[in-house]
């Protein structure tokens, strides 16, 4: 029985020690695709849909406002890569939870459907006033 030579294809990856399974071999939309998202992949709707939570943690109330430079990255089948929905720019008010209230501007805001998770960055908070 002759011996099967690997695809030009397998054969570069395997030379950078990027051997996938068979499985994921050539086939498109293989990787697991991500949940739905909980709110349509816009601005407005994520902003809406965050001020609707109320789990937040240490007993903290969250208010986003102003989210922009949002990309939608939960479409994109890649096995390297979580799928997420992120927001560059907004502002967050923390109030609750035994802290002063504070007005903070956002650096990144992000929702990760395979985790159902909300993961936020600030820059310096200031007294909300």
């Amino acid at each position: 029985m002759a011996k099967r030579q690997p695809s030009r294809r397998r054969s570069r990856l395997a030379a950078l020690g990027l051997v996938l399974p068979m499985g994921l071999m050539g086939l498109p939309g293989a990787a697991d695709a991500a949940p739905a998202l909980p709110f349509t992949p816009a601005p407005k709707a994520f902003e809406q849909w965050l001020n609707s939570q109320r789990n937040w943690p240490q007993g903290q109330r969250l208010r986003f406002q102003g989210l922009a430079q949002c990309l939608d990255q939960t479409t994109r089948h890649s096995p390297y890569r979580t799928p997420v929905y992120t927001c560059l720019a907004g502002e967050v008010h923390l109030s609750g939870g035994g802290r002063h209230d504070q007005r903070c501007p956002l650096q990144r805001v992000s929702y990760f459907p395979n985790m159902k998770r909300v993961r936020y960055w600030t820059a310096q908070c200031q007294p909300a006033g």
